[in-house]
């Protein structure tokens, strides 16, 4: 995934920023999963999203 400058101070904001939005109401496999974390995560702390894989079978689901 890669690495980051944030500082350890910096990134534990951050997850705390994260776990308010990612809690166990308003998880939804489709649109918004463990994977949508992931790819979250890697936005902010890489720059990058998560490889295009990670998340392709709730994108292919979110057509049926």
């Amino acid at each position: 995934m890669g690495t980051t400058e944030m500082s350890r101070a910096e990134f534990r904001s951050f997850i705390q920023t994260l776990a308010g939005k990612y809690n166990g109401n308003t998880y939804h496999l489709i649109s918004k999963n463990c994977n949508h974390f992931t790819d979250d995560v890697c936005k902010n702390i890489t720059k990058k999203p998560a490889p295009g894989w990670v998340n392709r079978l709730a994108r292919v689901g979110q057509y049926y």
